[in-house]
């Protein structure tokens, strides 16, 4: 499917450290409101809403994006906001 967002693939050692990675890329590059448990992490701002969650067994963390306000110009904000997690989170900027 075009839609589909890759998992990424975890780096750190468990699941919890991988979301604390995640977590702090997040922090560095917007301004999103977290919320979050050990394997979750829900992240929104005025346009897009992300959903991290981490699959210990399979060694990935699952991508979920929707856009909050639908127009022309921000169709796959989503996407792109994921993308510089990824980048950001492979690169060990955080």
């Amino acid at each position: 499917s075009p839609n589909y967002i890759m998992p990424f693939k975890m780096i750190g050692a468990s699941a919890k450290e991988n979301m604390d990675i995640i977590e702090k890329v997040i922090r560095k590059i917007g301004d999103f409101k977290i919320e979050r448990n050990s394997e979750y992490l829900k992240v929104t701002n005025d346009n897009v809403h992300l959903e991290f969650i981490a699959n210990g067994a399979k060694k990935r963390i699952e991508v979920r994006s929707q856009v909050k306000k639908q127009s022309f110009f921000s169709y796959d904000q989503g996407r792109k906001q994921v993308e510089d997690i990824r980048f950001n989170f492979y690169q060990g900027n955080y």
